[in-house]
This record gives structure tokens, C-alpha cells and sequence, in this order.
């Protein structure tokens, strides 16, 4: 994959919701490899993911905020996380998702992240890019005491790749 392209209808569900119109820069896969692979040969591999996490955090952060301010009554956390995940897929962090419920726990399958993709942002053998915006999603829904887990790295699926991850409120 070389990018992704939106279709029309994507395009169409991306003039209801205000974070995604402040416009979009679309830069390949192959350019984003590059930029990381340039980072770590500078900096390092543990400080640009250092890096990486903490910019991570803060825009699944502030998705859930922008969320809340464009919906105040958007209290169902459930529907939060749901639509905030789904920014995600139209950022094209994720290609898709599935959202599970299990014991008061919320069990989230996100296909084909953006590290499946772009190899150099693996880090340590996880998703640790898309656990950092998970973290701040679930920090945004849940509270501080929110916790992500991923349990389940990479798993393939047919020409699908997939991670699981735990979210404690």
C-alpha cells in the first residue's frame, strides 16, 4: 500500500464531523518510513518513540475532547469510544475495527494498523504507536485510571493483520 484513498462516501461522513475539516495532509507509507527510519539514525529508537507515544496519547486525548465539545451530551462511553475509534479509521491509523464489550472490560480488534504497514513503527514486537492513541482515548472516555493492554499482537487474519487490545475503566 502506497496510501490510502477515501471514497466518496468517507469524504461525505468527514464534512459531519468538525476535527477532520481543518483539512489533511496525506503523505504515503513509504514517506513515512522514511522520516522514522531518519529519526531513529538521529535521535535514536527509544527516544523517537518516546516521542512518538506522548504525541500519540495527546491526540487520542484530544479526539475524545473534541468529541465531547462538538457533542456535550455524549456521555455513553460505549459511543465515545466507538466514534473516536472511528476517527482513527478515517485518519487512516486503522483500516478497521470491531468493539466488544466483555465483564465491564471493552475488548477492541483494530485491523491492519498503522504498524502492520509501516514496519519501523513496531516497536519492541507491539503496536506501541496505537496503544499510545488508545491510552489517550481511553484516558479522554474513562478517567486517569483507565487501562490499555494489548492482548493480542499482530494476529493474522486471512490477508488481515490484527491486535486486540483491553481497556480497563
Amino acid at each position: 500500500m502506497a496510501g490510502f484513498r477515501i471514497s466518496e462516501e468517507e469524504r461525505e461522513r468527514l464534512k459531519e464531523i468538525e476535527l477532520a475539516k481543518r483539512g489533511r495532509i496525506v503523505i504515503t507509507e513509504t514517506t513515512l518510513e522514511d522520516f522514522i527510519q531518519t529519526a531513529k539514525s538521529i535521535f535514536g529508537e527509544d527516544t523517537v518513540y518516546i516521542f512518538l507515544y506522548h504525541a500519540g496519547k495527546g491526540r487520542g486525548r484530544r479526539i475524545v475532547q473534541h468529541l465531547l465539545e462538538e457533542n456535550p451530551a455524549l456521555l455513553d462511553p460505549w459511543e465515545l469510544l466507538q466514534k473516536a475509534v472511528e476517527i482513527l479509521q478515517i485518519d487512516g491509523m486503522i483500516e478497521r475495527y470491531l468493539i466488544k464489550e466483555e465483564k465491564g472490560n471493552y475488548c477492541i480488534q483494530l485491523y491492519n494498523t498503522i504498524e502492520t504497514r509501516v514496519r519501523s513503527l513496531e516497536y519492541k514486537n507491539n503496536c506501541s504507536i496505537t496503544k499510545s492513541f488508545m491510552d489517550g482515548i481511553a484516558e479522554g472516555v474513562f478517567g486517569k485510571k483507565a487501562k490499555v493492554k494489548e492482548i493480542e499482537h499482530c494476529r493474522e487474519e486471512g490477508e488481515d493483520f490484527y491486535c486486540t487490545f483491553k481497556i480497563q475503566p
